[in-house]
């Protein structure tokens, strides 16, 4: 079965000249598309387009790999010597061949149009509507029929050319022992391209991100076969007809927010994202000892909500809904999605149009869960992890402590320039929920849980400590909360559908006198940070279609507050003391929340929830209609 010695070289020379002509291909097609879209381009700067470019090379390796994989094996397998050129092993080679071709062309060939209507690079989602799609095809072909003969003449062009290709003879042959160290190493490598290399996780079109400073530049560097292929495995939603008219219906939403004009006021922004940091640690709304001390003082120098909710239940949803007002309304996060290359627009990207540099600081490895993708995606261009701080202090599970990580963060922004805006995220208080040796927790009864919470409130302490000497602090706008919330401790937190999204929320300036100070009980949640945070600096009525209608400046919007939440596939709308639900099947419910339990606003009339149910269902139709046509923003 097995012939030895054999002609390997004969074939990798092959493989590797093939690749050669489909990598010229599609790096051809990449041109075409900038060209195309060379008014979307022009304002890059030659450096970026140029950096772009480059990075398409592993996008377009991956993609090969990916597809070229039942070829590379067929070449390299013993049992097919002498028998790749005849019969039935032919014939399965060229149809791949040509399959392969027209799967890596077609899709980048009709994306250089396509992208002019969805600002990305295509995924299934195209293919949502079959009964749409049929018919709008023939319309379609009929007005692009120029580009349709162009896309034939090139395709046919690199047919013509790749199924010449034969094998040349070589002098090398190999036996069982050769062979079995060059098939190890050749599949491994396949493997290592198709991933997109040596990093945590394997790549993702999301990683286009890292590299590119916008959605524009990302779409670029893409390859529209490979976000097809990757959309395959990808969360899909599908769209919602619950009213007519998806633009109307964003248009409407977008009128709810209210804006107004403040003088430009540009503070550096310090937001700190605290891990598990629930409002079950705080004292007042729970009658017991506070377990985060300092951030509930912020009611006596700021502002502090205590109905305040995240949006998502996980540490991954945090990014969009904190710092894209984006609330999680899906299952899953947005990276890993159908819609990861979508153009999402960050405080990050908002601020450096005003000149601000832009931090984010996570004490875990480099790329844990994508974290250095979503921040980059997001605006904040310096990454800052356990990479660059070393091995000191870590703690045995998932990073470095919050306390020596937060000064480590003190010490990189002594000499920002201003104005700067930095984001941080914790880990400490997580399970196993562990201290730092030689830390003594004042409270031996309290629970694990409970110590760790308070170990995160003082490394927050001592770190507002050595910052209050910095020059910049008085011109900085510091906003704290928590990423989601534990479920332990009290039994209403558990028994609550609510109780793991109920964390609380911190403004504070140490110059400015915020517009509203002191504890305040308005329903409020993490999609309205930024545009909270953009109203204090003057920003919001001037970059609101930077801003995505999910969100609420909670100074200036004298509306009732409301929160949006998912679980398990139901939406629910929170507002007053009520909790409204659409479920999966999309049938509506109507919760009280306990009010001996926590400190709400009034309960709304029965007029209004009937409001509630309307304005549940756009806020869920317009983000399904948003994501599938890549449409966030105006």
């Amino acid at each position: 079965m097995f012939s030895f010695p054999i002609k390997l070289y004969d074939r990798l020379w092959y493989l590797v000249r093939q690749t050669f002509i489909l990598m010229l291909a599609l790096t051809a097609l990449r041109f075409f598309f900038l060209f195309w879209n060379w008014q979307v381009y022009s304002v890059e700067t030659p450096l970026s387009l140029i950096n772009s470019l480059v990075v398409g090379w592993r996008f377009d390796a991956s993609a090969l790999a990916i597809l070229l994989s039942p070829l590379i094996l067929l070449r390299l397998l013993p049992f097919t010597e002498g028998r790749l050129e005849r019969g039935g092993f032919l014939f399965f080679h060229r149809f791949w061949l040509c399959f392969s071709v027209l799967l890596l062309l077609v899709p980048n060939i009709s994306d250089t149009e396509h992208f002019h209507f969805i600002h990305r690079r295509s995924t299934l989602d195209l293919f949502a509507n079959p009964k749409d799609f049929r018919a709008l095809l023939l319309p379609i072909m009929a007005q692009y029929w120029w580009l349709i003969l162009g896309a034939f003449l090139f395709i046919g062009g690199v047919l013509r050319v790749s199924l010449k290709l034969r094998e040349k003879p070589l002098p090398l042959r190999f036996g069982p022992l050769g062979w079995s160290l060059h098939f190890i190493v050749l599949l491994a490598a396949t493997v290592l391209i198709a991933r997109g290399g040596l990093q945590r996780r394997p790549m993702n079109a999301s990683h286009a991100f890292l590299a590119n400073p916008s959605a524009n530049l990302a779409a670029l560097s893409l390859n529209s076969t490979y976000t097809l292929l990757r959309s395959m495995k990808a969360r899909h939603i599908e769209p919602l007809h619950y009213f007519p008219d998806n633009q109307e219906l964003g248009d409407s939403l977008r009128a709810m927010q209210t804006f107004v004009e403040r003088p430009v006021q540009l503070s550096n922004v310090i937001i700190l994202i605290m891990e598990s940091m629930g409002t079950e640690f705080m004292g007042i709304p729970n009658h017991q000892e506070s377990r985060i001390p300092f951030v509930e003082s912020f009611e006596h120098k700021g502002l502090l909500f205590e109905n305040n909710f995240a949006n998502g239940g996980e540490t991954g949803f945090v990014f969009d809904s904190v710092l894209a007002s984006l609330p999680q309304m899906m299952p899953g996060s947005i990276i890993g999605s159908a819609y990861e290359t979508n153009k999402i627009i960050g405080l990050g990207s908002i601020l450096k149009g005003y000149g601000y540099q832009t931090f984010f600081f996570h004490g875990g490895p480099r790329g844990l869960f994508y974290f250095d993708i979503r921040a980059r995606r997001l605006g904040f261009d310096q990454h800052f992890t356990m990479a660059d701080y070393g091995d000191k202090d870590f703690d045995g599970e998932w990073g470095i402590f919050d306390e020596p990580f937060l000064q480590f963060m003190a010490s990189k922004l002594e000499q920002a320039r201003e104005p700067f805006a930095a984001a941080f995220l914790s880990l400490s208080n997580h399970p196993p929920y562990k201290l730092p040796q030689g830390y003594k927790p004042p409270h031996s009864e309290w629970t694990p849980k409970e110590q760790t919470a308070l170990y995160a409130d003082q490394a927050i302490e001592t770190f507002f400590a050595r910052v209050r000497e910095f020059s910049w602090f008085k011109n900085t706008l510091f906003v704290i909360t928590g990423d989601h919330a534990p479920f332990e401790k009290h039994a209403r937190y558990v028994a609550d559908p609510l109780g793991g999204n109920r964390v609380p929320l911190v403004f504070y300036h140490p110059k400015e006198t915020l517009p509203q100070m002191g504890r305040s009980l308005r329903i409020t949640q993490q999609a309205d940070i930024i545009p909270s945070v953009l109203d204090l600096l003057g920003l919001a009525a001037k970059e609101r279609d930077k801003i995505t209608p999910f969100g609420r400046s909670v100074f200036t919007d004298q509306k009732p507050g409301l929160a949006l939440v998912y679980h398990f596939g139901s939406h629910g709308l929170i507002s007053g003391g009520d909790y409204s639900v659409l479920t999966a099947d999309g049938q509506w419910q109507q919760n009280s929340i306990d009010p001996l339990f926590f400190n709400l606003e009034p309960s709304l009339p029965h007029v209004e929830l009937e409001k509630h149910d309307n304005l549940l269902k756009a806020f869920v139709q317009f983000y399904h209609f948003a994501l599938i046509e890549n449409r966030l923003y105006p």
